[in-house]
């Protein structure tokens, strides 16, 4: 079994990917702003007080593992710039250098590039990803800013970046999942998939190296 820190994991999504990760008998240590509100018992969890925008507060408890999974997320008003996933992703990268950890996987969205007309289906390109820039635009601004940072700058990081469709928090499936190299699943799929599957798909990739140094959107087949 191996060890993974988990960041976000106060998030419903990064609440199915601590939970699941012990059903499968992995050692998990969760880094939070409150670890307080972390009340699961099991012997091969610990929740750990840290900042993600600082290297050095994460540099100690990534010392050891062997994966980092981000189940980070931000705000989604309407008018608020945000730099967040840009920023903590330069700090989590900067700490697992310094703590000799090389996997990362970590959460975006479809549609991080909003920007309609990339040769897809129709609806995709003209009515989904605008409404998607207009709703969410600076929050997907952001993650664009982490992956390009991630692709450019980290290539001495194995990286895998996970790009979801809409979320739920319906139970988990054994549902095959649907995966491009794309901005989004563009083959017939669900456009909304519960967070427990998404959680499933990122502990999948670490036992893989098809979606090595890649950006995978993921969708579950109808």
């Amino acid at each position: 079994m191996k060890k993974f820190a988990v960041l976000g994991a106060t998030g419903r999504t990064g609440e199915q990917l601590l939970q699941q990760a012990l059903d499968q008998g992995h050692e998990v240590i969760a880094l939070c702003r409150n670890p307080a509100k972390l009340t699961i018992q099991h012997d091969k969890f610990q929740a750990v007080e840290a900042d993600v925008y600082s290297a050095d507060s994460m540099i100690p408890h990534f010392k050891g593992c062997d994966a980092v999974f981000s189940c980070l997320g931000a705000d989604s008003g309407l008018m608020k710039t945000t730099t967040f996933y840009s920023d903590t992703m330069a700090a989590i990268t900067e700490a697992m250098r310094k703590a000799d950890v090389q996997r990362l996987i970590c959460m975006a969205s479809w549609y991080t590039n909003y920007r309609k007309g990339d040769g897809g289906p129709f609806a995709q390109e003209w009515i989904f990803k605008p409404i998607a820039g207009l709703i969410l635009g600076r929050i997907l601004t952001s993650m664009s800013l982490m992956e390009s940072f991630l692709i450019t700058d980290c290539q001495d990081i194995n990286f895998t970046i996970v790009r979801p469709p809409g979320l739920s928090d319906t139970q988990v499936t054994d549902n095959e999942f649907v995966t491009e190299e794309c901005q989004y699943v563009r083959s017939p799929c669900a456009t909304q998939m519960a967070r427990a599957d998404v959680a499933r798909f990122m502990l999948s990739a670490f036992d893989t190296s098809l979606y090595d140094k890649k950006a995978i959107a993921i969708s579950l087949a109808k």
